[in-house]
């Protein structure tokens, strides 16, 4: 289960008006979207289920979904997303995520200091250029996860995906693993 987690938008995608599915599932967004897109990597020990909790708007299982709560065991750490670049895939944004709430003054600054690339499942209308944005990471797999935003405490709401560079891979070694739940 969590390196399903890890689905990705393709193309532009949008929420529908009415609450259809939690955050972390494909079926909250409409659009295109690859979910076993991204080569599978062992989650074992990383990032645990430790439990789901699925409310429906009737007695039907399968029925419409009123509520829906993950609760994971991972390492979640607070970092800076950046849009540093105006840097566009398709109709996807791609920015980068900094340890640190960094002014950037040079693109040969942002490599040395960026831990990586980030993808929103809904373009941030409201960040602004070179704005650092408060965000939270929790690590699924060696060299990815999801990125949230905190809505309570230990309550999070799942915002797009990431990717460690290859030498940022030890980012997370002394963060030890919490309870987090995602709505």
């Amino acid at each position: 289960m969590p390196g399903s987690l890890l689905w990705e938008i393709t193309s532009h995608a949008w929420k529908p008006l009415l609450y259809r599915a939690p955050s972390w599932s494909w079926a909250a967004m409409d659009g295109e979207l690859a979910v076993f897109d991204r080569p599978y990597q062992e989650t074992d020990g990383i990032c645990k289920v430790v439990n789901i909790i699925i409310s429906s708007t009737d007695s039907d299982p399968f029925g419409e979904v009123s509520t829906g709560l993950l609760k994971l065991s991972g390492k979640l750490k607070q970092a800076w997303r950046i849009l540093d670049r105006e840097t566009y895939d398709g109709d996807k944004e791609v920015q980068f995520f900094y340890d640190q709430p960094y002014q950037l003054t040079s693109w040969i600054e942002s490599f040395r200091l960026k831990l990586g690339p980030c993808e929103l499942d809904i373009f941030d209308e409201v960040q602004q250029l070179y704005s650092p944005e408060s965000t939270w990471f929790c690590r699924v797999t060696n060299s990815g996860g999801l990125i949230l935003n905190k809505i309570l405490d230990g309550q999070f709401q799942r915002i797009g995906i990431f990717e460690l560079d290859e030498d940022k891979l030890g980012w997370f070694d002394n963060i030890e693993p919490q309870e987090i739940g995602i709505i």
